[in-house]
């Protein structure tokens, strides 16, 4: 125990004058002539004890003798309390994310967080695609202790690409996303898992105290020889087609998603190709030995795309897929709950597919299967295969002109006779 003047210092909290909070809770404290106010950010209910709505920001006056050095004393302790907790975040603000929500997310939500915790902020209000990607893959000058996204998962994306593709290193520096787009995958999966609101104020909160957990990358290698980190999903079939034939209906938010699946289902087309994998308990199989064309983010080897794959993987072949996909996170959206057993940093992927036809009946337990997305017991039906693996393969056939997507985004690959596309988890 710590005392100074009218505060009383513990293990988890701190005492000014007659009112104790929880260090967690704590963002600043400023001195004023009769006393200090503190700046807190709490869940609503019990502070940062329970509760499971949204944190607010309130302040909150208490009289002391000698504000001054009661307020260096408390900042230092909460210091103490949140040792990683940045001095200076670079934000990235995306305004077309979504429904153009982005700048009022962070306006409202982000700014006055890291305002009151005292944290410098870069602000970076991108005005063209690939803007967070350039900034990110030229390096910093003076690297920023947190970086924060506001803004959907494809400017996440462009932030996790352009962080790879300059260096290892820099995928240490902790990451956050405010949702301000249309799906915000990642921070719905972050909360999920947390047991936190998906919010602005909660993603603000995380990185200006400086609380972080691991996130599995996924390594993509696609037919051209390019290789793709992934921190969301790999989209294939009717998934992708509603994802990214959506792409113009932004402007209608997540309503976009069930306009696009009604007319998807209505014309349910074929998708046709071979789905190989390896299942998590081979994972032996893989060689992990670092090679000189390993990209900084996974070490991983698979086999080289020309060759066949090893007898220990497992094949399913169909004329007629429904949907396809890979999982790192949990939702694929706010309301998608796809693969309710994925963990941020399990080491593995979660493989989602169907192989149920075209005709009436498929559309219609398709249909269904898609409702049941939205609470994760599609995983229940004996339609909807389920995986956990460790890697995967996809060739779709000769005559397939499906569109493959990677954390929301398009990616095309080149007019050979066999596009193949090479998946596996980060070590």
């Amino acid at each position: 125990m710590n005392s100074l003047h009218d505060v009383v210092v513990e293990r988890d909290v701190v005492s000014i004058g007659d009112k104790t909070y929880p260090f967690l809770d704590i963002l600043g404290v400023r001195s004023y002539t009769k006393g200090v106010e503190v700046v807190l950010c709490e869940k609503p209910g019990v502070g940062c004890m329970g509760g499971s709505g949204e944190r607010r920001l309130r302040s909150e006056k208490v009289a002391v003798e000698d504000p001054s050095a009661v307020a260096s004393e408390v900042r230092a302790a909460v210091k103490a309390a949140t040792p990683n907790a940045p001095n200076r975040v670079l934000v990235f603000v995306n305004p077309s994310s979504g429904t153009g929500r982005a700048s009022k997310v962070y306006q409202r939500s982000v700014k006055p967080v890291l305002r009151a915790a005292g944290i410098e902020i870069d602000l970076v209000v991108t005005s063209r695609e690939n803007e967070a990607f350039e900034k990110c893959a030229g390096g910093f000058d003076d690297p920023p202790g947190g970086i924060l996204v506001v803004g959907g998962d494809g400017t996440l994306s462009e932030v996790v690409r352009g962080l790879v593709a300059r260096d290892a290193d820099l995928l240490a520096i902790p990451l956050g996303h405010a949702p301000g787009g249309t799906g915000n995958a990642c921070a719905q999966s972050i909360a999920h898992q947390c047991g936190d609101a998906c919010s602005g104020v909660d993603a603000a909160y995380y990185v200006a105290k400086g609380t972080t957990r691991p996130l599995d990358l996924l390594r993509v290698e696609l037919a051209d020889g390019s290789v793709v980190p992934s921190f969301l999903s790999i989209e294939w079939a009717i998934i992708a087609d509603i994802d990214l034939g959506s792409d113009s209906l932004r402007c209608l938010g997540d309503a976009r998603f069930t306009l696009a699946a009604i007319y998807r289902l209505l014309c349910l087309r074929k998708y046709c190709g071979t789905l190989s994998y390896l299942p998590e308990e081979e994972e032996e199989e893989v060689s992990r030995e670092k090679t000189p064309d390993s990209t900084s983010f996974c070490s991983t080897r698979l086999p080289p795309l020309a060759e066949p794959l090893p007898d220990s993987w497992v094949q399913v072949e169909a004329t007629t897929f429904q949907l396809a996909m890979a999982l790192n996170l949990s939702h694929i959206d706010a309301t998608t709950l796809l693969a309710p057993r994925a963990r941020l940093d399990d080491g593995a992927i979660h493989l989602v597919w169907t192989a149920e036809g075209t005709g009436c009946c498929a559309a219609l337990n398709l249909a269904d299967t898609m409702i049941k997305f939205e609470d994760g017991t599609h995983i229940d039906k004996t339609s909807v295969n389920t995986i956990k693996c460790r890697a995967f393969r996809l060739v779709p056939s000769r005559a397939d002109t499906s569109r493959l997507a990677i954390d929301g985004e398009e990616f095309r690959g080149p007019s050979a006779s066999s596009p193949r596309h090479n998946i596996t988890t980060a070590p």
